[in-house]
């Protein structure tokens, strides 16, 4: 089954096993598996209904905080992983 891709069904028969407790770490990383799978094809399927994204259209640009004098570190380029804007209509024809 695993050759085949079908963690799921694997998953399936492995909990369904006496005593499935000795397999914990595999289950775990399983679901895991399972769950990340699952994002990637929610991502797809965002990309490919947004009109601006299939037809080769510009994405909107991202909107950059206003420094507050609460807030001084708005001003400087954010750390870690860019983040993609999503139009509203395809949020919610994903969901």
């Amino acid at each position: 089954m695993l050759e085949a891709g079908q963690v799921d069904t694997a998953l399936a028969e492995v909990v369904r096993l006496p005593d499935h407790s000795v397999a914990d770490k595999w289950i775990v990383a399983a679901r895991r598996y399972i769950a990340g799978r699952g994002a990637l094809d929610l991502i797809e399927t965002a990309a490919l209904l947004d009109p601006a994204t299939s037809q080769g259209g510009p994405w909107p640009a991202p909107i950059k905080p206003q420094a507050t004098a609460g807030n001084p570190a708005a001003s400087s380029p954010a750390k870690g992983p860019a983040v993609m804007p999503v139009r509203p209509e395809v949020a919610k024809a994903v969901h």
